[in-house]
């Protein structure tokens, strides 16, 4: 009986252990995955200079700028495009 009983618990001991160490296997992958994102968010928004799309829900759209960015003017570009210019 007592030999059954150290089999059983040594038996849940290891299938808790199989279970606790997928779960730490499986939260270091969500890190990494975490982090390459970050990583990708950051390099996007250096690309896009932190300008942001947004859709007023009106059918109407805009373009908003960081704080700090002023628009200067706008106008034209060669082949008819409007454009904005922007200065930090």
């Amino acid at each position: 009986m007592l030999a059954a009983g150290v089999v059983l618990i040594g038996a849940l001991y290891f299938v808790a252990k199989m279970l606790f160490d997928s779960r730490v296997t499986e939260l270091a992958e969500l890190k990494a995955a975490i982090r390459a994102k970050e990583a990708t968010l950051a390099e996007l928004r250096s690309k896009t200079w932190g300008l942001e799309l947004v859709n007023y829900g009106d059918g109407t759209r805009g373009i908003l700028l960081p704080r700090g960015v002023k628009l200067d003017r706008t106008g034209s570009v060669k082949d008819g495009r409007e454009a904005i210019v922007i200065k930090h």
